[in-house]
């Protein structure tokens, strides 16, 4: 696959094995990407997050939900990446193989799988480990043009990480008084 097959596959279908493909295209050592990854959220103030490993799997990862809304606003000011976390579905095909892949967003909210009524999804991402669960990180606005970054963390099952930040997203634009 190309590189920026790999990003798709990444950010679209959340394929563990194309962030390794990735991470190892850079002919540096695994350390060496994890070394720069903690460097970058030191840099961002991620104060409370250590990354032991690429892909996220790892229990030892660790995290917070203040620090994972600053990876995101982060994150979506680049574009290649918001293009990815907006693209709906993707197909990847191996000439070797003669086979095609065929991935769906895990962003249940921009695809529309969980009904919402949000103006706009600047994007979302998806996590899961055994010990923490599902979690999603997501930035999305209503129709006056508020937007919200929610994150949620440690549910028991896939489609209610989608649930609770949609609940979590219109009670805020519900209560809170805007400026």
């Amino acid at each position: 696959y190309t590189l920026d097959e790999l990003w798709y596959a990444a950010l679209v279908g959340s394929s563990n094995k194309a962030i390794l493909s990735l991470a190892s295209a850079l002919d540096w050592p695994i350390e060496a990407f994890v070394e720069r990854m903690n460097q970058k959220a030191t840099e961002l103030g991620m104060a409370d997050t250590v990354f032991v490993e690429p892909t996220g799997l790892d229990e030892n990862n660790k995290s917070t939900a203040s620090d994972l809304v600053i990876l995101l606003e982060e994150a979506l000011k680049q574009e290649k990446i918001r293009g990815a976390l907006l693209t709906p579905e993707y197909n990847l095909y191996s000439k070797e193989r003669d086979k095609k892949h065929h991935m769906w967003n895990t962003d249940w909210l921009l695809l529309g799988w969980i009904q919402n009524d949000f103006n706009k999804i600047y994007g979302g991402k998806t996590g899961y480990t055994g010990m923490s669960g599902y979690s999603f990180a997501v930035q999305l606005s209503d129709k006056n043009n508020h937007i919200v970054d929610v994150v949620v963390l440690g549910t028991d099952e896939h489609e209610t990480r989608f649930t609770e930040a949609n609940k979590a997203a219109e009670m805020v634009f519900e209560n809170y008084k805007w400026p």
